[in-house]
């Protein structure tokens, strides 16, 4: 849906999925690049915020390939030293 620019039947069935499992960090990180491509920066960084805790929380569980997650979340709230 957000790649046919229905973006805000995107965002209705995102938050529909999240309100099923909050966990869902790609969801939070797919939600921010849907309101940084409509140009809503704020609700955006907020959504990136979200998933950045959720992948944080995932690589101190020890999860293999969650420090993936973190520095791809850190690049795209702009944060490049964390992001290396």
């Amino acid at each position: 849906l957000a790649d046919l620019k229905r973006t805000e039947e995107a965002i209705a069935k995102i938050r529909e999925a999240l309100s099923i499992n909050a966990d869902l960090g790609y969801l939070y990180s797919k939600l921010g690049d849907i309101y940084r491509s409509t140009g809503k920066e704020d609700l955006a960084i907020r959504e990136y915020g979200e998933a950045l805790r959720l992948a944080t929380a995932r690589v101190t569980a020890g999860e293999r390939g969650a420090w993936w997650s973190v520095a791809a979340l850190q690049q795209k709230l702009g944060n490049y030293e964390e992001a290396a």
